[in-house]
């Protein structure tokens, strides 16, 4: 059987184990098969076998047919599989969502530091839960792969009210964002990873790097208001020098290059909140000394 890699992989991804995906792929291309069949085609065990196609049956997998005396195996459509999947999952969350929504963790929430994450997967959802969460500023840079999955949700902030700066190699336009495209110098060698690096509201932050293959290679959170809100104004302003960067490339005037600069910069530099920096500084100012 030739080998499926990235099919396996996004079968595993869903739940299956890597035999079962590895027959639904064999019975996707040769069907219908017996368990005998399926055996000798994987070259595994035909007990085996039959104890995991019992187990697709279980799960909606794969359907049997009596022939004469065998029983024969057809795979579910994947289109249905899928569905099925989709109603499973949505149960789960719904369910989820009802059970937690009963416990109060106002008491349990994270204290300012630095959290690192591991899975490509948490540092989207936490990249998105920011941007959802944004009320004034926010300042991205990314490249292509998290910059495309991002886009729809930071053009909704922008729809709020939120003024949202990304830098970027690029060539996209997000609707309601100031997108500046950092012009690559020829010359420079195109970076072994992807970025993307988001600071919301000097509040909070979230930088990574993902290799080619989209998995993390390090990634950290941070919810500390003094490391947020310099990030943020240290990636804001990067921006904004790229801006000018490009603009002395072209034609223009200083009096418009005066004019854009400062428009960009009061609206994504000056503008960065500075409340939960303060409130942060005043809560350690009032506490009691620690003894010695």
């Amino acid at each position: 059987m030739k080998e499926h890699k990235n099919e396996i992989d996004t079968l595993t991804k869903m739940g299956l184990s890597d035999l079962e995906a590895r027959i639904y792929i064999l019975l996707l291309q040769q069907s219908p098969l017996s368990g005998y069949g399926v055996a000798k085609i994987l070259g595994r065990s035909v007990p085996n076998i039959y104890n995991t196609l019992s187990s697709m049956s279980l799960k909606g997998l794969v359907m049997s047919s009596i022939d004469k005396t065998t029983n024969i195996y057809v795979p579910t459509p994947i289109e249905e599989c899928l569905k099925q999947y989709s109603r499973k999952a949505a149960a789960i969350v719904d369910k989820t969502r009802e059970v937690f929504g009963k416990l109060d963790f106002s008491e349990n929430q994270s204290a300012p530091a630095i959290f690192n994450m591991e899975s490509t997967e948490q540092v989207l959802e936490r990249a998105i839960m920011l941007i959802e969460k944004a009320q004034a500023n926010i300042s991205v840079n990314a490249d292509r792969f998290p910059l495309l999955l991002l886009s729809a949700y930071l053009s909704e902030a922008t729809k709020r009210g939120v003024d949202v700066l990304v830098n970027t190699y690029v060539d996209l336009e997000i609707p309601g964002c100031d997108v500046v495209h950092w012009k690559r110098r020829k010359e420079r060698k195109q970076w072994p990873v992807s970025l993307l690096t988001i600071a919301v509201d000097g509040r909070e932050m979230v930088t990574a790097f993902f290799s080619f293959e989209e998995r993390v290679i390090n990634a950290i959170w941070v919810n500390n208001p003094y490391l947020a809100t310099t990030f943020q104004h240290g990636r804001s302003a990067d921006t904004v020098l790229a801006f000018i960067i490009n603009m002395l490339n072209s034609e223009v005037t200083i009096e418009e290059l005066r004019e854009k600069t400062d428009a960009l910069t009061n609206k994504h530099i000056f503008s960065i909140p500075h409340n939960s920096m303060y409130e942060m500084i005043i809560s350690e100012s009032s506490s009691e000394p620690k003894e010695k």
